[in-house]
Parts: structure tokens; sequence; C-alpha cells
């Protein structure tokens, strides 16, 4: 295979069959930093299962490796990822939707930042993180916390929440006293 190939081949490091790994077209190295720097002319040896890789693969085939194809809606506006997501990111992503599934669409965005996949890696995190979505009213509020099974902390549990972090709050204390000190000296200086 020469330097100008419009292919590009990964394989992954533990993958003992005499397979020659993944083909995927050279456009790759347009959606991965990581594979942009690697000889092209070579098979190139990755930290990614087969299983993983192929579902990469699909992601660009489905998107005929062109990232205007690719819609990613941030900020998030509501916890249907549908909502954020082209249908086909959606339809092969879904299965991976909710806290539920954290674990097995982990080895997704392990993959995604170890290719330095900017696209792939917000995806994902779109699937996860519409779980994570809060409305900003109160009927909101109330429907996420009975969805998640959140409780109010008692009093014993907050000062415990307070005593294990202790360190952050005292930042946290830190900055929120600068920040209105910083307030309060501006305030003083526009009224003089």
């Amino acid at each position: 295979m020469d330097s100008e190939s419009d292919t590009i081949i990964l394989k992954p490091r533990n993958d003992t069959s005499n397979d020659e790994g993944i083909v995927f077209s050279s456009k790759l190295a347009e959606f991965s930093k990581l594979v942009e720097g690697l000889d092209h002319s070579e098979v190139a040896t990755v930290d990614i299962s087969r299983d993983i890789l192929l579902i990469i693969k699909r992601f660009l085939e489905d998107h005929n490796y062109d990232k205007n194809l690719i819609k990613i809606e941030k900020p998030l506006t509501g916890n249907d990822p549908k909502n954020h997501l082209d249908e086909k990111t959606y339809l092969l992503l879904k299965e991976y939707k909710g806290t539920q599934n954290v674990d097995r669409i982990k080895p997704l965005l392990d993959a995604a930042y170890y290719l330095n996949f900017e696209l792939f890696k917000d995806a994902c995190l779109c699937i996860i993180a519409c779980d994570f979505y809060v409305g900003a009213t109160e009927t909101e509020l109330d429907q996420f916390i009975e969805k998640n099974g959140l409780k109010e902390l008692t009093p014993e549990e907050e000062l415990e929440i307070m005593k294990e972090f202790a360190p952050v709050f005292e930042k946290l204390n830190e900055k929120f006293k600068k920040q209105l000190d910083e307030e309060q000296l501006k305030y003083n200086n526009d009224n003089v």
C-alpha cells in the first residue's frame, strides 16, 4: 500500500487473528488527530478492540465520512438525545442511552479519546449527558428527582459530606468571598 492510498488500516494490538485489521477510508484522518499523524502506508496498531473499531467505522460510513452530516446540538436543552443528535448517530448509539449503560459506552468513549476523535466523543457524551439534564422549572426538577430516586439530605448527611470534602468547600468559600469582595469594591467605587 503506498502513502497516497485511499484507505487506512487499524489493527487492535491484542488481535491474534491473521486478519490484517479494519479498513477505513483515508478520510478517517480528517476526524482523528491520532490517525492524522500516522504513516498511512502501514497498518497501524491501536489499543482499541475490534468491536469498537467496527462501531466507529459504521459511525463514519453512516455519515459518508462527511463532518457536515454529523449533527450534535449543544448545549443540551432537554433529556432526549434524539433531539440533540442526527438520526443516524442516534440509531447507532441509542442502545447506550442512560446512566445504566455507562459501563457499556465507556469503551466507545475511551476509543474516542484515544483517537482524539472529537465528534464521536461528543456524540457518546450526549447520549450519556441527556440523562442528567434537569430543566429550569420546579416541575422538571421534581420529575428529575423522582426519576432518579433522589432524596433530600438529612442535616447529618450534609455535615458528613462537608467534613469529607472540607478542602473543596474551603476553596469554594475562598473563591466566593473573593468574588463578593470584588463586587463590594466595584460597588463602592461606582458610588463614590
